[in-house]
């Protein structure tokens, strides 16, 4: 059985988080960096909280932490085996974003680049890397740039095209954890991981034809093709 697209498993995320529909890839259009990186990390605050509470808490002051829920969470059999130790320092490096942005003042106008610009050099690497904003595929974002924002060259992007890179990057990687954590959800109500798209078939199929999902996915796979956001299957 062909499990779920990233696309559709995040717009059933949403739909189990009592989000809108499109409710996360359209953090892209956020006005500010730093409302956009507070949104993201509370979506995954919130879906990590609904796995841990249903998995149940051993230690509910640890697990009442970001950072908490994150280890709770990846101690689970499915998430442990999915390349778990990448998509957990995704999380613990936007928790640290998150921080960076919601406790000096002075980074609410700012852009992503600029704040981790600030941190020392040794934590800055293990950040971006965690993030993946560093790749070992050299022509990772001049691919990105080529086909989204029209540019051959990574150094002639102004600053506006490259905070849009920056934020697709973190949605796409963050697009493929939500669609593991809602497949753990799924698989800790007791389920079949297998026959996740079936059970919400009919929810998916009223999602699908939403008129702003719709407008959505048409953009997806349009704009960024080479982010896999709109075809993917997931992992």
């Amino acid at each position: 059985m062909n499990p779920p697209e990233v696309f559709e498993s995040v717009l059933l995320a949403e739909m189990n988080l009592g989000m809108p529909p499109t409710s996360f890839y359209s953090l892209v259009q956020e006005t500010r960096d730093w409302s956009f990186v507070l949104k993201l990390h509370c979506v995954f605050e919130c879906a990590l909280a609904q796995l841990v509470q249903r998995r149940g808490a051993n230690d509910t002051a640890a697990e009442s932490t970001f950072v908490g829920k994150v280890h709770s969470a990846f101690q689970t059999p499915f998430l442990s085996g999915q390349d778990g130790e990448t998509f957990r320092n995704f999380l613990l490096s936007l928790n640290f974003l998150r921080n960076r942005f919601a406790h000096n003042a002075r980074y609410m106008s700012a852009d992503i680049w600029t704040v981790l610009l600030d941190v020392p050099l040794p934590r800055r690497r293990v950040v971006q890397a965690g993030l993946k904003l560093v790749s070992d595929r050299p022509d990772f974002f001049i691919n990105i740039v080529a086909k989204v924002f029209k540019y051959e060259r990574f150094d002639q992007l102004p600053d506006k095209a490259l905070n849009g890179i920056v934020r697709c990057s973190l949605l796409f990687y963050g697009g493929l954890i939500l669609d593991l954590i809602s497949t753990a959800y799924y698989i800790a109500l007791g389920k079949d991981g297998k026959f996740y798209l079936e059970d919400f078939r009919p929810q998916l199929q009223d999602l699908l034809h939403d008129p702003a999902v719709i407008e959505l996915r048409r953009n997806l796979d349009s704009d960024m093709p080479g982010l896999g956001l709109g075809g993917t299957p997931a992992v």
